[in-house]
């Protein structure tokens, strides 16, 4: 690839495009990987089939071919019966108590449920991290866990397990902004309080449907 030379037009060769159609290739499916780095939370051997609810973005939807899994999106009662009991993991993206009903009947026993979610701004319920952690366990699910997403799980530069408080002291302390130390200071004593999730403003929720082997 050449330099193109100050107040000339550069001209674009057949080596350069097919250059930069391959560097923009990786790097849209590196971006896809990325959107998924989540799966590492998931402790299963198999991606046999994928369900996925909710308000389902465009980037997981294109990410989720690379699991290699027969994928399944449900939008409607009849599709998520459709699925009953058949699902290795069900991904839920900002889901309503309804969507979790639904997803924990179509996981298998011993599947998975994983959900990202935000902190809510209105009366809705549940309103935090902590709140879909309950959520879960009152759904029947077991081992379930709660991640903060930083800055969010479409851009994650981090996951962090929020019941691990050295990780999340770690993750306060590089990330560090204009107020960092206004929010490092709240989040410390959130944190102490056992807290922390109410303040986590975007993460992700799992468990494990009973049964069945994980």
């Amino acid at each position: 690839m050449t330099t193109p030379l100050p107040g000339r037009a550069r001209t674009t060769t057949s080596t350069d495009a097919s250059g930069d159609a391959a560097t923009t290739s990786s790097g849209l499916e590196l971006h896809r990987w990325r959107r998924l780095d989540w799966r590492f939370l998931v402790p299963t051997v198999g991606w046999t089939r994928v369900a996925c609810g909710g308000a389902v973005d465009d980037e997981l939807r294109a990410a989720l071919p690379l699991l290699g899994a027969d994928l399944h999106e449900a939008s409607s009662a009849s599709d998520w019966r459709a699925l009953s009991g058949s699902c290795d993991v069900v991904v839920l993206v900002h889901p309503t108590p309804d969507d979790l009903r639904w997803a924990v009947t179509a996981t298998r026993p011993g599947g998975w449920v994983y959900a990202e979610v935000r902190r809510a701004t209105t009366w809705t319920r549940p309103r935090s991290l902590l709140g879909w952690h309950s959520a879960l366990r009152r759904a029947g699910l077991e081992d379930v866990s709660a991640h903060w997403h930083d800055p969010d799980p479409q851009n994650a530069k981090q996951i962090v397990p929020v019941d691990v408080r050295a990780a999340v002291r770690h993750a306060m302390l590089s990330n560090r902004g204009p107020r960092g130390g206004l929010r490092n200071t709240v989040g410390r004593v959130l944190l102490t309080a056992g807290l922390f999730p109410l303040a986590v403003p975007a993460g992700s929720v799992l468990g494990r449907r009973p049964g069945g082997n994980a």
